[in-house]
């Protein structure tokens, strides 16, 4: 079953067609068919006239109700043949798939045959005392369904015909392929054949005439309905609402059912195609055309603008160039370009309303990518951008990371979803988000790119939102390189309902480091469609009280608080002063803020001991903190605690020192304990110990019966681990002091190994 993917977004297309075309009526058309047309008939201007071969013309109508679709020909011979082909379930592509979606090859009838515009499911061919409905067998040929006199019952559905006119109503459980008898889009074209006086040594014979869509050549092979072979497209009508009448008061010919005329190119090389608007536009090499053809069109230098009214499809093994025209290519629904598939914008400004993909490939021109939907657009796409604007009020979101070479522009009113993925903005790429008219703004994560190389020098990160000047002299080492990975609509949390803006910059320098340097942290106090009171990106923090954050790792507490001026014209916090740029940053209310603001935690080697020194410069009900040390793994042992200063803005230093430190690698942390109990750890300070410069570890009695004695430690908090020769831990001691004793009268007798802070020695019990 195909996609029905005649289901748009284009409601703004269909509102100034219905203002082009006058009043449409509110019910469907239900002629009578008695092979009279009159003004009772419905049909009014759904009128469509195609030439007959240099002697006048042919007029075709068409409409439908709730049961039927009717077609009315005349001004044309009745005992010539008329021929509708119809797809009832359009493809993406609509030549696209498989046999299974309908065929490719038309019928032969009349010595006309030849290829189809789309996988057509259904042919009805009706003349003078004679109907025939054929439908498409899965193999791409076709199986007659109904044929036969009308008057034997043998028939399509109700006909009626008199002098040039002929009328014929079709069930719609006969044109759909799943046989229901609902109204459903669908995409048909049809033609007249040549008289019965015609003959196979006619020049005329096998030949079409009053095409409708008027003149269907096509290239190679011979196309249904054409009269001459030319490099050029076979054309088609795209009926795509059904829930109403297509019959126009005025009388004209724009009516819905011929107004969205559509074409499909499957072969050749066009080099100066020029202006066109059409509905659907497809180019989709078909199974038919020869292995050495690949359709290709290039757009003339000259060329006028092209108006895509539906859909831009580039199939696979075919080629779009926009070519040297700097004309506009505007696309009301979707871009696609399959895999395998090539479209190079060169010098043309490209606009699409509708979803983007690019599964095949996407070259990227000098002008600018406009996508301009006014509902939610997909982009599917992998290819690198150029330059690309996002307008009107509608948002767009990402399905793939999307990278972007020169300047993006989301205009007001608009906003860019990255959803999970990243905007990548390239060295010398720009993004700009609109401030006016409600702004415009890219929701989620922007990574951008910048050098912290020249002391004194403002780098602004691709105009993010953050920029950074770092001090010092050339003949220091400064940051260089550094990435910024900017996230939007998201908020760090932290104990006692502290929180931050719903912005951060993730900052990761090539040489990280604590300098002197200015860092501007940019913020949004108003989104895009919604109310000024929702305060943007503050998340209920008064703007005045704003100040710069900083932690080690994503969403974990503690942070540094950094501090910072507030200038709210600008929509900036600025902070001048010595920390390290790695890590990340964000905003959080300085009156209440997220929790201890550890400033920096250190570790280094006094002789045997470790010595350990901490900051914090702000404090809100901080208890204190208990420190911990671990030799690997996950178990952590308590070494002592250090009482905080409760709550104080003022900035406080703390050590401890580790008498005891095990040879080899240590691992420190604190836990900081709040006045209610919550708790938050620090980052891990890592010291190694050189081996022999921690004390040693004495047992006795050896070998002993009940009591063992350990001896030979420093003072400070110790653990002593006992295991058995199999390496299970049996026993665990806790104590303080230089010496202790524990019991191991419980134990088995054997041999057992002591582990005190790295410090090994065995003893055996008796």
């Amino acid at each position: 079953m195909k996609h029905l993917y005649l289901t748009r977004k284009v409601l703004s297309t269909l509102f100034l067609l219905v203002l082009a075309v006058g009043s449409v009526k509110a019910q469907y058309g239900t002629p009578k068919i008695d092979g009279v047309i009159n003004d009772e008939d419905s049909y009014d201007g759904s009128i469509y006239s195609g030439n007959i071969y240099n002697s006048g013309s042919a007029v075709w109508r068409m409409t439908w109700d709730a049961k039927n679709v009717y077609f009315a020909i005349s001004n044309a011979n009745t005992t010539a043949a008329a021929v509708v082909y119809i797809d009832s379930d359009p493809l993406p592509i609509v030549n696209g798939g498989n046999n299974n979606d309908g065929s490719l090859s038309g019928v032969n009838y009349d010595g006309v045959t030849g290829l189809l515009p789309f996988r057509a499911d259904r042919a009805i061919y009706f003349k003078d005392g004679y109907q025939e409905r054929q439908v498409s067998d899965g193999s791409g040929s076709w199986t007659k369904a109904e044929n036969g006199n009308p008057d034997q019952g043998l028939f399509v559905g109700p006909y009626a015909k008199s002098f040039d006119v002929r009328e014929i109503a079709i069930p719609w459980s006969k044109i759909n392929k799943d046989q229901s008898e609902n109204p459903k889009p669908f995409n048909w074209f049809g033609f007249i054949t040549n008289p019965s006086s015609g003959n196979a040594n006619s020049s005329e014979y096998g030949e079409a005439f009053a095409s409708i869509p008027f003149g269907n050549p096509a290239f190679g092979n011979k196309v249904a309905g054409a009269k001459y072979y030319s490099p050029e497209f076979i054309r088609y009508f795209t009926v795509n609402n059904v829930s109403d009448g297509n019959v126009n008061d005025s009388g004209d010919n724009t009516a819905a059912a011929f107004s969205r005329q559509s074409y499909t190119h499957i072969g050749g090389n066009i080099t100066d195609f020029g202006a066109i608007e059409v509905y659907d536009f497809t180019i989709n090499k078909t199974p038919f055309t020869s292995s050495s053809i690949q359709p290709t069109i290039t757009r003339a230098s000259n060329s006028g603008p092209w108006q895509i009214n539906g859909s831009l499809v580039v199939g696979t093994n075919s080629t779009l160039n926009a070519g040297g025209s700097n004309s506009t290519i505007a696309v009301t629904e979707n871009f696609l370009v399959a895999d395998g598939g090539t479209f190079s914008q060169g010098d043309s400004r490209l606009t699409v309303a509708g979803n983007f993909s690019t599964p095949g490939t996407f070259n990227a021109g000098s002008q600018t990518l406009v996508l301009d939907g006014t509902t939610p657009q997909d982009i599917v796409s992998v290819a690198s951008f150029n330059n690309v604007s996002f307008t009107n009020v509608g948002q767009k979101n990402l399905t793939n990371n999307l990278s972007i070479n020169g300047n993006i522009s989301v205009g007001a009113g608009a906003i860019l979803n990255t959803t999970n993925y990243t905007l990548e903005l390239q060295p010398g790429s720009r993004l700009n988000e609109a401030n006016s008219g409600g702004g415009g703004y890219v929701l989620g994560y922007v990574r951008a790119q910048g050098n912290l190389s020249t002391p004194n020098a403002q780098v602004i990160f691709n105009n993010i939102g953050l920029r950074i000047s770092p001090s010092g002299t050339s003949f220091e080492t400064l940051p260089g390189s550094t990435t910024v990975l900017r996230r939007t609509g998201f908020a760090e949390a932290g104990p006692n309902n502290s929180k931050s803006i719903t912005r951060q910059y993730k900052i990761t320098p090539t040489n990280n480091k604590v300098l002197a340097s200015t860092l501007i942290f940019g913020y949004r106090d108003s989104y895009p469609n919604q109310p000024a009171t929702t305060n943007g990106e503050l998340n209920g923090i008064p703007e005045s009280q704003l100040r710069v954050f900083r932690s080690e790792q994503e969403n974990t507490p503690p942070y540094e608080r950094l501090g910072g001026t507030v200038n709210a014209s600008d929509n900036t916090v600025t902070i001048t002063g010595e920390f390290s740029l790695n890590g990340y940053f964000t905003l959080g209310d300085g009156n209440a803020p997220l929790p201890v603001e550890l400033v920096a935690f250190t570790g280094q080697l006094e002789g045997s001991a470790v010595r350990l020194n901490w900051a914090t410069a702000s404090e809100k009900n901080n208890k204190g903190f208990e420190v911990q040390r671990s030799t690997g793994g996950d178990q952590w042992f308590t070494l002592g605690f250090v009482a905080g200063n409760g709550s104080t803005s003022q900035r406080n230093a703390y050590a401890y020192r580790d008498a005891n430190a095990p040879e080899g690698k240590a691992y420190y942390r604190l836990r900081q304990l709040d006045n209610d109990g919550t708790e938050s750890f620090s980052p891990v300070v890592t010291i190694a110990v050189p081996a022999g410069n921690a004390p040693a570890l004495v047992l006795s009695p050896v070998p002993t019966p009940d009591v063992l004695n350990i001896s030979g430690l420093g003072s400070g908090a110790h653990v002593a681990e006992v295991y058995d020769m199999m390496g299970k831990r049996v026993l665990t001691h806790s104590f303080t002091d230089q010496t202790t004793s524990v019991s191991v009268a419980n134990l088995p007798s054997g041999l057992y190994v002591v582990q005190v802070q790295g410090k090994k020695s065995k003893f055996v019990k008796q």
